[in-house]
C-alpha cells in the first residue's frame, strides 16, 4: 500500500507509555475497514456532472441548536431552504474542533491521516501550544479540483485559513473576511467578476459567526435581555441537557447567545442562498453546508469534572475537549437540482464529502491514497425517505448500520479517539486506557455510561478503534510559524491565549501541567 505520509522517528503514546513508530507507515487497511466499495457507485445526480461546487462551512454549529425553528413550529427565512435540500440528520464530525474538522473536510482523510491539528505533548493545551498542520505529502480536494482546471476560491472569517496549516493550499485566491456579510459578499464577488465563465469552479466559504459572541459573557447577558420575553422562553425550551435550569445562570445566558447568533446564521444562509438562486448559479451547481464542530453547555459537566484533565480547567463548556455527541454530530445538508429533497438518516462522516463530490463531479480520487470515507451519493439520489421534519429520534443513531465512523483530535486534555458503530460508541481516553460505551440508538445524548459487558459489540468496537489507532502516521509535529498578527487574530477568536509572541515558531510554555483547578464557567 502506498503512503502519503512523512516518515519521523517519532512515536506515539499508547496506554500511558511511547512506543515507538519506527519510520513506519500507517495507513493500514483503509480500504477494508473505511468501506470504500460503494465509491464504484458515486455516479452523479441522475447521471448528469456536477459542474460546479460549493461548500459552506458555518463554525461551531451543533446539531440540535441549529434546527431550532424546526423545533419549536417558529420557521424563518430559511425554513423553505430546509424544504428543498437533502439533510444528512446523522453526519458526524471526525474532530471536536477547527484545524482537524476542515483539514477531513478539505482531504477526505481521518486526523490520524492528515496530520492537522495534532500535539506531541502528552496533554494537548490549545491555549499554550501550536498544532501540527496537514501534512504536505497528502493532496486537499481544492488541489485536485485545480488539477484538472477547476477554477477555486475561498473567502474565510478563520484565521487558521492564513496561517500555513494547508486549508489555503490549492485555492486560486483566498481571502479573509469577517462577519457573514463580508463572506457572502466577497463569495459573490468573486463568482460575477472573477471567476472566468463557461468554466467549472469550486468555492469555498466559511462562516464563524456563532463561534464566539457567547464567550463574551457580559454582552452576552446584554443581548439576552433585550430580548422578547416570549422568545426567551422560547430558546430556553430548546436548552441541552440542564443548562437552563436557573434561566439567570451564566452558563443558560451563554447558551441564549448561542442560539441567537445560530438563528441570525440561518438568515445568512436564507441570503446566501437566495443570492445564488437569484444569479442562476443554483441551476447547476451542488451547495454542501457542513458544521465543523459543535459546542458544549453543560450536556456532560460531572463526567468532565469527573475526568477532570483540560489544562485549563474548564469543564463542561466549549469545544475541543471531549468527544460527546454535543461536539462531534453536526448539520450536513446538500442542495442541486437533479436531488429530490429528503430526509437521509444513514450515518455519515465529514470525510465522506471529497469522495461524495468529486464523484459527482466525475473527477477521480487519487490512486496513490486509501479513502477511508464512501460516496452518500446512493443514500442521497436512491433513498425512500421523506423531507427533514425535527423529530426527537432525529438524535439517536439506529442500531444497525454497516458504517464505522471515528473521531479524535482532542485539543485541551489527553488524547481521545471513537468510534461508533451499530448504534453504539466507544469513547477511549488513551492516557488511562478507559473506555466509555453508550447506546446511541436508545441514549442518543450519552447520559448512561454502559459497562462493557452490556454492549454485545464491544469487542468489535475495541478493535476497530485499535486499528483506527493504527493509522496514525508517523509525521513530525512540526507547526507552522506563526506571525504576531496571526497569534493576534487567533486569540481574538478563542485560541493561543497563553501565547505571548509565536512568531519564531518555537514551542515555549507546552510543558505539561497537573491537574487544573476547576474554572468552569
Amino acid at each position: 500500500m502506498n503512503s502519503t505520509v512523512v516518515k519521523s522517528e517519532h512515536g506515539f503514546r499508547l496506554n500511558g507509555c511511547l512506543k515507538p513508530v519506527l519510520l513506519i507507515v500507517v495507513l493500514l487497511a483503509l480500504a477494508a475497514c473505511g468501506d470504500t466499495s460503494d465509491q464504484d457507485e458515486s455516479a452523479p445526480p441522475s447521471g448528469q456532472p456536477v459542474e460546479n461546487l460549493i461548500i459552506v462551512a458555518i463554525d461551531t454549529v451543533r446539531w440540535d441548536t441549529w434546527w431550532v425553528p424546526e423545533r419549536t413550529g417558529k420557521t424563518d427565512s430559511f425554513s423553505p431552504w430546509v424544504d428543498s435540500s437533502q439533510v444528512m440528520s446523522k453526519a458526524v464530525s471526525p474532530a471536536p474542533w477547527t484545524v482537524p474538522a476542515v483539514s477531513s473536510v478539505l482531504t477526505g482523510l481521518y486526523p490520524s491521516q492528515h496530520g492537522g491539528g495534532l500535539f506531541d505533548q502528552p496533554v494537548a493545551n490549545l491555549d499554550r501550544q501550536v498544532p501540527s498542520a496537514i501534512s504536505g505529502a497528502v493532496p486537499t480536494l481544492a488541489e485536485i479540483l485545480a488539477s484538472v482546471g477547476v477554477n477555486t476560491a475561498a473567502v474565510s472569517a478563520h484565521p487558521w485559513f492564513d496561517a500555513d496549516y494547508g486549508l489555503e493550499r490549492g485555492f486560486g485566491r483566498m481571502e479573509l473576511r469577517s462577519g457573514a456579510e463580508q463572506i457572502t459578499r466577497r463569495g459573490l464577488a468573486w463568482l460575477e467578476q472573477e471567476a472566468p465563465r463557461d468554466e467549472p469552479f469550486f468555492l469555498y466559504l466559511h462562516y464563524m459567526d456563532a463561534h464566539d459572541p457567547h464567550l463574551d459573557l457580559p454582552a452576552s447577558r446584554a443581548a439576552v435581555e433585550g430580548l422578547d420575553p416570549a422568545e426567551r422562553q422560547r430558546l430556553i425550551g430548546t436548552a441541552p441537557s440542564a443548562a437552563c435550569d436557573d434561566p439567570e445562570d451564566d452558563i443558560c445566558v451563554r447558551y441564549l447567545r448561542y442560539a441567537l447568533a445560530t438563528l441570525a446564521l440561518r438568515e445568512s444562509m436564507a441570503q446566501l442562498l437566495g443570492e445564488l438562486e437569484a444569479r442562476g448559479t443554483l441551476d447547476d451547481t451542488l451547495v454542501v453546508l457542513y458544521s465543523d464542530h459543535g459546542e458544549e453547555f453543560h450536556d456532560h459537566l460531572e463526567m468532565d469534572r469527573e475526568w477532570g484533565q483540560d489544562p485549563r480547567g474548564i469543564y463542561g463548556f466549549g469545544h475541543g475537549n471531549s468527544l460527546y455527541q454535543e461536539q462531534l454530530h453536526v448539520p450536513l445538508m446538500l442542495w442541486h437540482p437533479e436531488l429530490d429533497p429528503k430526509d437521509v438518516d444513514t450515518p455519515v462522516s465529514l470525510v465522506d464529502i471529497v469522495p461524495s463530490v468529486l464523484g459527482w463531479m466525475g473527477v477521480s480520487l487519487p490512486e496513490q491514497i486509501d479513502y477511508p470515507g464512501r460516496s452518500f451519493a446512493r443514500d442521497v439520489e436512491d433513498r425512500d425517505a421523506g423531507a427533514f421534519a425535527w423529530r426527537e429520534d432525529s438524535r439517536r443513531f439506529p442500531a444497525e448500520s454497516d458504517r464505522r465512523l471515528f473521531a479524535s483530535g482532542i485539543a485541551y486534555g489527553p488524547e481521545q479517539m471513537a468510534v461508533i458503530s451499530e448504534g453504539f460508541k466507544l469513547i477511549w481516553h488513551e492516557t488511562e486506557n478507559a473506555r466509555e460505551f453508550f447506546n446511541l440508538a436508545e441514549d442518543p445524548l450519552e447520559q448512561d455510561q454502559l459497562a462493557g459487558d452490556d454492549v454485545p459489540v464491544a469487542d468489535e468496537l475495541d478493535a476497530e478503534l485499535g486499528e483506527y489507532f493504527q493509522w496514525f502516521s508517523s509525521q513530525d509535529y512540526l507547526p507552522p510559524a506563526l506571525s504576531d498578527d496571526v497569534v493576534e487574530r487567533l486569540k481574538g477568536v478563542g485560541y493561543l491565549q497563553g501565547v505571548e509572541s509565536r512568531s519564531d515558531g518555537d514551542e515555549s510554555g507546552s510543558e505539561e501541567q497537573g491537574k487544573p483547578e476547576d474554572r468552569t464557567p
